[in-house]
């Protein structure tokens, strides 16, 4: 858990620094352009994260322990219980995606507007 802190702090750190680069170019209030791309960035990769996680632990479980998901659900069952694991990777990225695109209508959008209107002046 520390090891992924330390990634996502990195990577909040990385886009400040390119956010206040560009802002400082095209003359934004430096500030709500910061918190617009530190925000945005954030939530990208917590939500990445957990799409790639459970993906990629999938992914080594098929890989490494295949017997674990070929069990059937239940007895007299022909399917296993690697299928609804693996449908249910799926539809939680289609959710999450609809989580981004939410916040990303909302939130974001009022901030981006924020910043495009400072830029104008």
């Amino acid at each position: 858990i520390k090891l992924l802190n330390n990634f996502v702090a990195q990577a909040v750190c990385t886009a400040t620094a390119e956010a206040f680069a560009v802002g400082q170019r095209a003359g934004i209030d430096l500030h709500k352009f910061v918190e617009l791309v530190s925000k945005r960035t954030r939530f990208a990769v917590l939500l990445s994260l957990c799409v790639l996680v459970p993906y990629y632990s999938f992914m080594m479980v098929v890989a490494f322990a295949p017997a674990l998901l070929a069990q059937p659900i239940g007895e007299g069952w022909v399917t296993s219980i690697g299928f609804p694991i693996g449908a249910a990777l799926v539809i939680g990225s289609w959710i999450l995606t609809g989580v981004y695109i939410r916040r990303a209508n909302s939130e974001f959008d009022a901030l981006n507007e924020e910043v495009l209107y400072e830029a104008q002046k």
